[in-house]
């Protein structure tokens, strides 16, 4: 990997926990922390994502404020504490030759519900699992 990538990397991680945080602050939504992919499950008040394909992935709430996960690493999970509404989440993924990312699907969210969102496959062949 070029120092320009990881440069540039760094950068991308660092604006997602700045808007993370922001967004925390701003919509009383929290992020939980990250986990094993294997061990994620549905938890009511609550969206997780995991990553299980070869790429990155991360989910993003535009209806409550364009807060978003952390940027998710294969094999590995992140979760978000989620206020009182029903909402979608826009999940995103990153090429794994760029800092680019590219769109895999809007998953509708109820937050007394929770969400448990897996993404697999390539950066070329990308889909989803989602417990909705």
């Amino acid at each position: 990997m070029k120092a320009k990538e990881i440069v540039n990397i760094a950068k991308s991680v660092k604006r997602a926990v700045t808007a993370v945080s922001l967004g925390a602050l701003t919509t009383g939504l929290v992020v939980c922390g990250t986990g094993s992919a294997s061990a994620a499950s549905v938890t009511p008040y609550k969206l997780t994502i995991c990553s299980n394909g070869n790429y990155s992935s991360y989910a993003v709430l535009p209806q409550q404020g364009g807060v978003s996960t952390i940027l998710v690493k294969p094999g590995k999970c992140a979760s978000l504490s989620l206020a009182s509404k029903t909402t979608t989440a826009t999940v995103r993924g990153k090429w794994n030759t760029n800092s680019g990312t590219f769109y895999i699907d809007t998953v509708p969210v109820k937050a007394s519900k929770g969400v448990l969102i897996r993404t697999y496959g390539t950066t070329t062949h990308h889909y989803l699992w989602s417990s909705i």
